[in-house]
């Protein structure tokens, strides 16, 4: 795959401006204009990450095209809407969250074992989170994005998330959806926010 030109592709958002500001209707990110994109870089779980990728694309529609990280070109990323499932460092196109401006408004933090969210760190092995953030390849289009904590946890996210107009982001453990909500959004900085989030275990986040 061609080396992706990150950083052109966030001064495009700078001038682009407020284009990020509403989240897309959830219909927009599961169309033709989308594609799934699995990790590949573990190799003794890559058969495993293609069949819940495929498992998802079912869920959805059956014309998305699916992709893995190490294949997926310039083209289709900067075109697309993109469904990206990860778990550890299984997808390289989830580093494009370590690029400088990317990473300092970025809402989550993705951790050796963890993740960080809304000022929560979730260790469990089946802890996931499923979020809708600006494309840092094209300022007019979105990312969908599962990660979890492990290749079973990913599987249990695909499986449970039930996205809809009234949230942003889901994290779902063992128990099925323990929280939901909105982001605080501006440009390409979306941030977490309390007041707009409904968090299933009250008082978790003290």
């Amino acid at each position: 795959m061609k080396k992706i030109n990150i950083i052109n592709s966030i001064l495009a958002l700078l001038v682009i401006g407020g284009t990020a500001y509403a989240a897309p209707s959830h219909k927009s990110l599961f169309s033709d204009n989308s594609i799934i994109i699995y990790g590949s870089q573990m190799a003794n779980t890559s058969k495993e990450e293609t069949i819940i990728a495929f498992n998802l694309k079912k869920q959805m529609k059956s014309y998305i095209n699916m992709w893995s990280d190490n294949k997926v070109n310039e083209n289709s990323l900067k075109k697309s809407n993109l469904i990206i499932l990860g778990y550890d460092k299984s997808n390289n196109i989830l580093n494009f969250t370590s690029q400088p401006f990317v990473k300092s408004n970025f809402p989550v933090d993705f951790r050796e074992d963890s993740f960080a969210f809304g000022n929560k760190v979730y260790t469990g092995r089946n802890d996931g989170i499923a979020f809708i953030y600006p494309s840092p390849y094209n300022a007019k289009n979105y990312t969908l994005i599962y990660y979890s904590n492990s290749l079973g946890g990913l599987e249990n996210l695909a499986k449970n998330i039930k996205m809809s107009a009234d949230n942003e982001y889901q994290i779902v453990s063992e128990k099925g959806i323990v929280r939901e909500g909105k982001f605080n959004k501006g440009n390409f900085m979306w941030k977490f926010d309390p007041n707009m989030d409904n968090d299933y275990n009250s008082g978790s986040e003290e």
